[in-house]
């Protein structure tokens, strides 16, 4: 069963690793950490002192220390919005495109769950026509949330919105 844990608002006295994993973050039974707060280009980010940093790269540092100069963080799970320290490596450019390029040309045939942690497996699991894998939770998700963006879009302009 997957742990949710919602943030509840600003709360004073709360330090910033308290706000990351009691707001931020739900936990699948992938091991992911998965970040459910603002993100772009898959990657979570989290505002610290007023600056907006990657989490995952947040999340290394409060586990393993500051990240050494010249190395970028790598997803061992290949997941981006994963912020499980366990899951973040150290590596060097060259190493981290490398993994990367191994990755994509495997990583459809070993996934196991999606990147919300569903599993690919019985009745969720969609073969599209391309040979491809989809989460059919995720799948139907997405087709409700275009169906109320397009009724929200028709009942504006019906009102002169």
């Amino acid at each position: 069963m997957a742990e949710i844990h919602r943030h509840n608002g600003l709360r004073k006295n709360v330090s910033h690793q308290q706000r990351f994993e009691e707001g931020y973050v739900r936990i699948p039974e992938s091991g992911c950490w998965i970040w459910i707060a603002a993100m772009s280009d898959g990657y979570g980010h989290f505002m610290v002192n007023g600056k907006l940093i990657k989490a995952h790269r947040y999340a290394y540092e409060q586990k393993h220390g500051p990240i050494p100069e010249g190395l970028q963080i790598d997803h061992l799970c290949r997941v981006r919005c994963c912020v499980n320290p366990a899951h973040l490596e150290a590596v060097t450019q060259q190493e981290n495109m490398e993994r990367g390029k191994k990755y994509s040309n495997n990583h459809s045939r070993d996934k196991t769950h999606c990147p919300q942690g569903h599993p690919y497996s019985g009745d969720n699991l969609y073969i599209m026509p391309n040979g491809g894998r989809q989460c059919r939770i995720c799948k139907n998700q997405s087709v409700i949330n275009y169906r109320l963006r397009q009724k929200t879009t028709s009942a504006a302009q019906s009102c002169g919105g």
